[in-house]
């Protein structure tokens, strides 16, 4: 790599000119720490520009990081001036990804700017996994539609708030659903199924009532929920998916919250395990005992031949509520 090592003056530097920045903007605290004890290990790179002034091509947090210690300037790894655009910006990914993991907007990022000298995938496959990158085809072709995403939301991507799955979901909705529901998940922070669960919910009854998305989780029930103070995370999390599945799926919760009532009524050993169908669906129920001796065993058999008398056990085998209609 042609360059020169130089001191340049931050107000000849264009922090505004983002040609070649990679990285995702994050606190420069922790890195101005280690400059203000120890030095700058590592000089950003500029790129003269025709007139006279510099472009960052890497060092965007260092150079942030060193104007907020004072001073005029900084020392540069300086470009030499007939480098290409497309080696410039090969210079500032490589850089990138030697020091850490470029995370998944950065790599999204890369692509878009290498699209724009690069115009077949498998040029853009070769060059980006030279540079430290690991890339192939469909990992191509969902980087691209990260960059299809607001700020905020990849934002919460590249915080890993939202899941690559749940951001290319996102990205199937308009911008007003998709900008919501990234702020929802990043308000109560629900893993990677419940958030999968809840984008699918809240897709269906959205589709089913025809209402809008932001509507369905800013307001009503699932409004109400955010709202309470009373209750932490993990709660709010817990009732928004009971309701939006009673919402969705009214019988099925119905038969959710009956076979809990009912399960209790049967006051069941706790070696005896019954359970309903998967997703309170179909007709297949489960029983499961353990035991560590033949008598113990014989008493859970006396157990079983009691239960299925049990009237709490055949309303729920039948899938009966209250008013003795089966459910299904």
């Amino acid at each position: 790599m042609a360059y020169r090592i130089d001191s340049v003056r931050f107000s000849s530097i264009d922090c505004n000119d983002l040609t070649y920045q990679i990285s995702t903007p994050t606190p420069v605290d922790r890195i101005a720490q280690s400059i203000s004890r120890i030095g700058l290990i590592n000089p950003p790179i500029l790129s003269q520009t025709k007139h006279s002034g510099y472009q960052i091509v890497s060092g965007f947090r260092r150079i942030t990081a060193c104007q907020g210690l004072g001073g005029s300037g900084l020392t540069a790894r300086i470009l030499s001036p007939d480098m290409a655009p497309l080696h410039i910006l090969g210079l500032a990914i490589a850089d990138n990804a030697e020091h850490r993991d470029l995370n998944l907007i950065e790599q999204a990022t890369a692509i878009d700017k290498l699209g724009r000298y690069l115009n077949d995938d498998t040029d853009i496959l070769n060059y980006g996994n030279s540079l430290g990158m690991q890339l192939n085809r469909a990992f191509i072709g969902r980087l691209r539609r990260l960059n299809n995403l607001s700020r905020s939301i990849k934002d919460a991507v590249a915080s890993n708030t939202v899941p690559l799955t749940i951001a290319l979901e996102l990205e199937k909705l308009d911008a007003a659903s998709a900008e919501e529901l990234s702020f929802f998940f990043e308000e109560l922070r629900p893993t990677l199924n419940q958030q999968k669960e809840m984008v699918s919910l809240v897709k269906e009854i959205a589709r089913l009532e025809d209402r809008l998305i932001p509507e369905l989780i800013k307001a009503g029930p699932v409004g109400g929920i955010r709202a309470d103070t009373d209750l932490d995370r993990t709660q709010k999390i817990k009732r928004i998916r009971s309701s939006l599945k009673k919402r969705r799926y009214p019988s099925i919760h119905q038969f959710e919250v009956f076979f809990d009532r009912s399960l209790k009524a049967l006051d069941l050993p706790r070696d005896i395990g019954f359970s309903p169908p998967a997703d309170f669906e179909g007709n297949r129920f489960s029983v499961t005992i353990s035991f560590h001796s033949q008598a113990e065993f014989k008493t859970h058999i006396e157990t079983l031949f009691r239960l299925a008398e049990n009237p709490h056990f055949i309303a729920i085998v039948e899938k009966q509520i209250d008013d003795q209609e089966a459910l299904y």
